[in-house]
């Protein structure tokens, strides 16, 4: 009697186990149709011809709908390159596909967050309600040799499923002359697996978590390993306001006359701000300062006699006392808090 009461635990707990172990089977394989589902390529329109760039990820919606697509920056904006003599700015009209061969249908995608710091931009699909999406997780609990699920339209062969393998969730020796080349990789983790043209912006998919743990952006000659920005960074992004460059309205209006006797030409003050992070605090206000791609000069970090001219309602220009002419564009952002 014993005996069969024994097995007939035994058999029970071998039940529970693999009905465990099947349920999580089955949600891992819920998962990889969905995040295979929210993988999509986006597509580049000149001259009236599309081409296709880069791949992405749905990651959510705005709160009319529109669907939210996460990326690799430089997918989306190009820096200034004073040796070409081109200014900096997005690289033109973009649309999106979910499609396996990227046929359509095609949704409008228009900038929703562009990171000043990471290689990381968000854009917002018009009409995209209703599309899979992927939540984001955390890449500290991946583990070394942990396996990612990488769905990107790799050399433009259309949506494929790509293993790669965790290494750890922040590079700890992040070469320096990597670093002075993409500073906007100086927070990124390394990976192990192929990151080829067209990779770039593509989702790293942990079926342990169901997650968006990362996004590809590239791969280094002479160096084994790629190149992801870990999810932390998209979190950063998406909570930042200084990095919104959605066109949504100023969340403070000032009228101009107040402006004026605040920041005009006879009320100078001194400018205090630091690269990467272009904003700063006067007369209750913050402020964004968009350098359009040139850079500010290392002077403008320390204390520079500065005073901000109203051309309209809501636009701003900076000029300096030193440097009569300079100018960068100046947005508000919120009333100080």
């Amino acid at each position: 009697m014993k005996r069969t009461l024994v097995l007939a635990l035994v058999a029970a707990l071998a039940l529970a186990h693999l009905g465990a172990a099947g349920s999580r089977v089955y949600k891992q394989k819920e998962f990889a149709v969905r995040s295979r589902s929210a993988a999509g390529a986006i597509f580049l329109t000149k001259e009236g011809k599309r081409r296709f760039i880069c791949s992405g990820t749905s990651i959510g919606h705005t709160e009319n709908g529109d669907d939210l697509f996460l990326t690799a920056r430089h997918c989306v904006y190009e820096d200034a390159n004073p040796e070409q003599g081109t200014p900096a700015g997005f690289l033109g009209s973009e649309e999106v596909s979910f499609s396996d061969n990227e046929k359509g249908p095609f949704y409008v995608a228009v900038p929703y967050k562009i990171s000043s710091t990471d290689d990381i931009a968000i854009l917002e699909v018009i009409n995209g309600k209703g599309l899979p999406t992927v939540r984001l997780g955390d890449e500290n609990l991946t583990r070394p040799g942990s396996l990612l699920t990488n769905y990107t339209y790799a050399l433009d062969f259309g949506k494929m499923p790509i293993e790669i393998k965790s290494v750890a969730p922040v590079f700890a020796h992040l070469p320096v002359d990597l670093i002075s080349s993409f500073p906007v990789w100086a927070h990124s983790m390394p990976i192990d697996g192929m990151v080829a043209p067209g990779s770039s912006g593509s989702g790293l998919f942990d079926p342990k978590q169901r997650s968006l743990v990362g996004v590809a952006v590239g791969g280094v000659t002479g160096y084994s390993l790629g190149i992801a920005i870990p999810v932390s960074r998209v979190w950063k992004l998406l909570s930042d306001p200084i990095q919104d460059f959605s066109p949504k309205p100023a969340l403070t209006e000032i009228p101009v006359a107040e402006f004026a006797a605040q920041f005009g030409k006879a009320h100078a003050f001194k400018l205090v701000t630091q690269p990467g992070n272009f904003q700063f605090t006067q007369g209750g206000y913050v402020f964004k300062v968009d350098t359009l791609g040139a850079g500010l000069s290392p002077k403008y970090y320390f204390d520079v006699p500065v005073y901000i001219d109203v051309t309209a309602p809501g636009e701003y220009r900076l000029y300096t006392t030193a440097e009569e002419g300079y100018s960068v564009d100046i947005t508000l952002v919120s009333k100080a808090g």
